[in-house]
Formats: C-alpha cells, sequence, structure tokens
C-alpha cells in the first residue's frame, strides 16, 4: 500500500504568474513611495488560501526587504489578472479572494470568464453554487440559444423551427430576466436573473 504525500505549500513556487489563470502583482507602499514599482507576480492557482498568499507577502519581505526594512511593511496589488472587479484594488479582502480561488476551482477554469461576468454582475464574489444557478452556458449567438433551449423543453418544432424568428424569440426572454454578454472568442455567455 502506497501513502500519498502531500507537498507542503512553498511561496517560491508561487512567485510567477503563468498562464491565463488569476494571478496579482504584489508590491509594497514604500517602495512605491520611492517611485519604484518593484514587487512580485503570484500565481494564484499555486498560491489559492489567505494565509498561503500572506506567506507569498512575507516571503517578497524577507527576500528583497531584508528584515526589518519600513519600506515592506505595508504590502499593495499593483497589477491582476483574471479577478473579478471587486477584488481589484491595492488591498483587496484575502479571505474574499480566497472565496474566488476555492469558487473557481469548483467551477473549472474553463468558465472562468462567464464567472468573472456573474462575480461582477453581482458586484461581489460568488459561491459555485449561485453561478451554477444563474449561469446557462456558452452559445454561438442569442439565437442559437433560444433554439437550443426550446429543444432542450422537449417542444418539436418539425419544420416550423426554420420559420421562426429566433431573435424577436431572444428579445422575449432578454425581457424576462435572461441576458448574454459576449466571450473574448465572440460567443455568448448566457445568464438569467
Amino acid at each position: 500500500m502506497t501513502a500519498t504525500v502531500t507537498q507542503a505549500f512553498s511561496p517560491a513556487d508561487a512567485m510567477t504568474a503563468s498562464g491565463d489563470g488569476p494571478a496579482i502583482y504584489m508590491g509594497f507602499w514604500g517602495l512605491y513611495n520611492e517611485g519604484d514599482l518593484y514587487g512580485n507576480w503570484i500565481d494564484l492557482t499555486k498560491a489559492t488560501t489567505a494565509e498561503e498568499i500572506t506567506e507569498c507577502i512575507d516571503f517578497l519581505k524577507n527576500k528583497f526587504g531584508h528584515g526589518e526594512d519600513p519600506r515592506f511593511d505595508e504590502w499593495m496589488i499593483q497589477d491582476h489578472q483574471n479577478l473579478p472587479i471587486c477584488l481589484h484594488g491595492e488591498n483587496p479582502d484575502l479571505d474574499k479572494l480566497e472565496e474566488f480561488l476555492t469558487a473557481l476551482e469548483d467551477i473549472g477554469s474553463d468558465n472562468i470568464e462567464p464567472y468573472l461576468m456573474a462575480c461582477d454582475n453581482q458586484h461581489d464574489v460568488i459561491d459555485a453554487d449561485d453561478f451554477r444557478e444563474c449561469f446557462y452556458g456558452i452559445f454561438n449567438s442569442e439565437d442559437d440559444f433560444c433554439q437550443e433551449y426550446f429543444e432542450e423543453q422537449g417542444t418539436d418544432l418539425g419544420p416550423l423551427a426554420n420559420h421562426i424568428d429566433w431573435s424577436s424569440v431572444w428579445r422575449d426572454f432578454n425581457c424576462d430576466g435572461w441576458h448574454a454578454e459576449s466571450l473574448k472568442n465572440f460567443d455568448v455567455a448566457i445568464f438569467s436573473s
């Protein structure tokens, strides 16, 4: 019988952002006030808890602050990648950041763009269950969504499906609390209110 060994978290492993996952560029107010934007990217797919992010901050303080340098007393986020608007800013709540990362892990990185949109629509981090409740899916267009929606409901439109103005059907859906948001690849994410 072989036991699975879990490696301890090492802040050094999170000190570079890779890919399109969530990341923050961490700097320090004391340096910033002197005109120095020095800092380091932290990969939030590796540092996923408030405690681990704090360990990364302490790692940077010790590595570059050489102990008690007061310029490293206060940290700040100078840049970010793939975070909802509610987590933008220089000193976001690290517990809220952890909530976001936990939900994202549950949702999966394939849905990061719609998840960011859903958080932005709510002006807050939402959990995975709330995301699944409001997110219907990704479609080529609003018209495609409407047609697929009716097919999934078991509505057999037969040859009539070719004569339906699906854009008009979408307008009715849109008035009924559904909305679409464009993705970077020009597909649309469909949400319900």
